[in-house]
């Protein structure tokens, strides 16, 4: 089971550094339910896009704004994840979006982040850091859930193409195990699919990527 949330004294290093990598917080069997869920999701792969990084490379995304029933939502709702969210955002939170980072074997792009991790590591890191991904080289492809949250005293004051303040349903970390292997496909609950058009995010990381490289 999930190890916990986050124990105050590694806020220091989050308060130093932008960012803090929580060393096998999930078990290996969680994460390979997670795995296996992902890769036999047809409902996530249906509603997966290209994006091209500027320098050649393509990169498929998967992104909804509700973290539902499945098993990515009992990750999302976790009491590891969300505790340790409120600690460092210093109160309640919400989820504002979730993604699927779907890099595949030997492709070259830009992501929001990427530091080398094991399966397990989570990685809370500050909304404005941007890392490079280098090449994938191996003949395994890279996949990433990445869980976005904000501050409920940071409610966005208009309409936006991510949810505005929603109370967010914290699940014991038992949840995850128990979800098995609920995925999108199995699962009634509305996530509301971002659009391609809407993910500005992304596209702005490949904006810069092509001025930066003059393509």
């Amino acid at each position: 089971m999930a190890s916990g949330p986050l124990q105050n004294e590694v806020l220091k290093s989050y308060d130093a550094d932008g960012f803090v990598i929580a060393r096998g917080m999930f078990s290996s069997e969680e994460i390979g339910l997670l795995r296996r869920a992902a890769r036999e999701d047809r409902e996530l792969d249906q509603h997966s896009y290209g994006r091209g990084d500027g320098e050649g490379g393509t990169v498929r995304l998967s992104l909804w704004n509700h973290p539902g029933d499945t098993i990515y939502g009992m990750f999302a709702r976790s009491e590891s994840i969300v505790n340790s969210a409120e600690k460092i955002l210093g109160g309640e939170v919400y989820h504002y979006h979730s993604k699927m980072i779907m890099k595949d074997a030997r492709e070259k792009v830009l992501e929001r982040v990427y530091v080398e991790m094991d399966p397990g590591d989570v990685l809370f890191f500050h909304a404005n850091l941007l890392h490079r991904s280098d090449q994938n080289n191996s003949d395994n492809p890279r996949w990433a859930l990445i869980c976005c949250y904000n501050a409920a005293r940071n409610n966005p004051y208009k309409e936006h193409h991510h949810p505005r303040y929603t109370p967010l349903s914290k699940v014991p970390d038992s949840a995850i195990l128990e979800a098995g292997m609920r995925r999108f496909s199995d699962s009634a609950s509305d996530v509301a699919w971002m659009k391609t058009e809407d993910d500005r995010s992304a596209s702005s990381l490949v904006d810069s990527a092509a001025e930066r490289t003059g393509r």
